[in-house]
């Protein structure tokens, strides 16, 4: 059956940010800060860039989680550390993403391009891709960086059984077998907890895979896979309507027909993904270097995560340098910045942060554990709404505070 092409424009970061990257760069553990990229201003008024879904700001958070949840700040800053022009490349060559447009002129004039941030990390493409690509791509995961070669048909036989059209395999490597075991690991995290979570094959058999929505549930995706099956579902009209909420879920279509497949397949039996070769080492969650003693006395409890790692991704970790101890008054329940000699004091550990700076107040579920350095030249005042160190912001200035009456970090009175 012919499947159409979702409409320009629908498709959603593709899973494939991590592995797009320099390998020896980013690693279960990197962290990125889940934040805007930018403001758009409109009448006045500042509008933050990317939204994710649900429209949420996390802060700190690694790669392992900003793919459970499909963070699509980290899909752009990810995208940026490589770059355009290589991130279209790799797409257009290794994974034969032959419908990326380089440069063309519309009936008004103007220039299309995918080789920009919207299209390579958001999935806005200007002429979409098929679902059969799509597909296809998502085979390297499994196979451990050889990405297959669809094929409509293995064989024809003639009418003796003898072989007269023969449909060889092809494939090429995309990325190292590491960085595929390690890829399979991260995107059953998607599976297990984040996005997909819905699916139930994952009670027979090992599955991964990264969900797709575009603007106001237009069109519906999820590449999913197990270590022996891959296969990909895309919901929308060809009108670009909306899909309607009461509709079957994408993910139940996919979960019901791959059950019937893997039980006549492969008699329902249970496949794992392999991390022979991985190092499975802690990290600390907000700063993704070797968890320290100060990682303990994060306020929201200990920091301490597990992950897999490529051997020399482990042998280089520094240890955590982000979480700060500070002075905490538990009567008051403030920040003691000017401790005094008579009085003992709780001991929490905050994360250094120096790097936002918004022209609005944006909500961030971590902006109330943050840490900045403080000069008492500044004057400083109690306010429970916003961190110990708002007053030593330039005017206009915002670093974003928690959806919270009363913020962790305020200052003690």
């Amino acid at each position: 059956a012919q499947v159409p092409h979702p409409p320009a424009s629908t498709l959603k970061p593709i899973a494939l940010y991590a592995p797009l990257i320099d390998e020896n760069s980013i690693n279960w553990s990197t962290v990125f800060d889940d934040t805007p990229i930018r403001f758009i201003e409109k009448d006045g008024e500042f509008y933050e860039y990317p939204h994710n879904s649900p429209d949420r700001y996390d802060g700190l958070i690694t790669v392992k989680d900003a793919i459970k949840y499909s963070k699509n700040t980290v899909a752009i800053r990810a995208f940026n550390m490589r770059g355009a022009e290589n991130v279209f490349n790799t797409l257009k060559y290794d994974y034969g993403f032959d419908t990326l447009v380089e440069s063309r002129k519309n009936a008004s004039g103007s220039i299309l391009t995918d080789k920009a941030e919207a299209p390579l990390a958001l999935g806005q493409l200007t002429d979409g891709v098929s679902i059969r690509k799509l597909t296809e791509s998502y085979t390297a995961f499994p196979n451990y960086g050889k990405k297959m070669q669809s094929r409509t048909y293995l064989y024809v036989t003639d009418k003796d059984g003898e072989v007269v059209l023969n449909k060889d395999v092809k494939y090429n490597m995309v990325f190292s077998e590491e960085t595929g075991k390690i890829m399979n690991l991260l995107l059953s995290e998607v599976v297990k907890g984040g996005t997909a979570k819905s699916i139930t094959l994952k009670e027979v058999t090992d599955v991964a895979g990264k969900t797709g929505t575009s603007t106001k549930n237009r069109d519906k995706i999820f590449v999913g896979y197990t270590p022996s099956l891959v296969a990909g579902i895309w919901c929308g009209y060809n009108d670009n309507r909306s899909i309607n909420a009461t509709s079957p879920s994408h993910l139940q279509i996919w979960d019901k027909v791959m059950k019937e497949i893997y039980e006549v397949c492969y008699s329902g039996r249970s496949e794992k993904f392999t991390t022979d070769g991985l190092v499975f080492a802690p990290y600390c969650m907000d700063s993704g270097k070797s968890f320290s003693h100060n990682c303990v006395y994060d306020p929201r409890g200990s920091r301490l995560e597990y992950g897999y790692f490529k051997a020399d991704d482990v042998k280089y970790k520094d240890s955590c340098d982000t979480h700060i101890i500070v002075n905490y008054d538990s009567e008051s329940k403030g920040v003691v910045i000017n401790p005094s000699e008579n009085k003992e004091y709780s001991k929490v550990s905050l994360v250094k942060n120096h790097s936002r700076s918004f022209p609005k107040e944006v909500y961030i579920t971590d902006a109330e554990y943050v840490y900045r350095d403080v000069n008492l030249r500044y004057e400083v005042y109690f306010g429970e709404k916003v961190p110990y160190f708002y007053s030593t912001l330039k005017d206009g200035e915002y670093v974003g505070i928690s959806n919270k009456k009363k913020q962790f970090n305020r200052l003690s009175p």
